[in-house]
């Protein structure tokens, strides 16, 4: 099968799906890593600020899990 170098580039390009993707897997990551630091002892004021951020992030997980 010979292939034309538009067909490649055509095969090669990221659509939107893996860009959404792409983040939603790094947020997976990052709520493990503000899991690490609640347990730290941070203070009140970070606490509630790793808590609103965890709380943001934690519904990525339906866009890592039904990505297209």
């Amino acid at each position: 099968m010979v292939f034309k170098i538009d067909q490649l580039n055509n095969l090669n390009r990221a659509d939107v799906g893996d860009f959404e993707k792409t983040m939603a897997v790094t947020t997976v990551m990052t709520q493990s890593v503000i899991s690490w630091l609640m347990t730290t002892s941070p203070s009140v004021g970070q606490q509630f600020f790793l808590g609103g951020i965890y709380e943001v992030i934690k519904f990525s997980a339906p866009a890592f899990i039904f990505g297209r």
